[in-house]
């Protein structure tokens, strides 16, 4: 829609200047409740010169209503924490209907109840852990999320990673020595 905006300004001539065209609603449709907002534009295609808020008198002008804004779930967390450490990670949900089902896994399983909060320990100095929820509000809507949380160097004192130093003997002969480069042996792994 757009409409001719002119305002009155009391000069010896008493005429009407133009100020531009009024665009809108914004954005497409109009809210549910509450003013309606409109652009003021110099011309058709022209640049926004103002902005224009309405609140309409009669409910049939609200015609189409904006889709309410869908369902959505945010996690809370920390991004890093120390190695092994338990880390507890919040689901925030919005716009939802109730009551609201959660589906938590811990690095791709399955992992704590159906509730709004995750807690599991990291991993190792240098790995992630990716906490991820599906829910399922009272209306039927899902909504998913994940954060992934890095495990810090240092929570774990006598592990080794780079950049950290530590002490050895070789032979009765002591001395320290620096990681450059750390890799994770599991069972059968050979060092060469």
């Amino acid at each position: 829609m757009a409409a001719p905006l002119a305002y009155e300004i009391g000069t010896a001539l008493n005429h009407d200047d133009f100020v531009g065209l009024v665009q809108g609603p914004i954005p497409g449709c109009f809210p549910a409740s509450g003013p309606v907002a409109y652009d003021i534009k110099a011309s058709e295609s022209g640049p926004r010169v103002g902005l224009l808020k309405i609140e309409p008198s009669l409910a049939d002008e609200r015609d189409p209503v904006c889709p309410p804004p869908s369902f959505s779930i945010y996690l809370d967390g920390p991004t890093s924490a120390p190695a092994y450490s338990a880390v507890t990670v919040t689901a925030i949900p919005s716009n939802y209907v109730n009551p609201i089902d959660y589906f938590w896994t811990v690095n791709g399983s399955p992992a704590c109840s159906n509730t709004s909060t995750c807690t599991a320990n990291l991993g190792s100095e240098g790995s992630y852990t990716t906490f991820a929820v599906e829910a399922t509000d009272g209306g039927g809507n899902i909504a998913s999320a994940s954060l992934t949380v890095f495990a810090e160097y240092g929570g774990c004192p006598g592990c080794l990673g780079p950049g950290r130093t530590s002490t050895a003997s070789d032979s009765g002969r002591a001395g320290s020595f620096r990681v450059e480069r750390a890799r994770t042996f599991g069972k059968g792994d050979r060092l060469r």
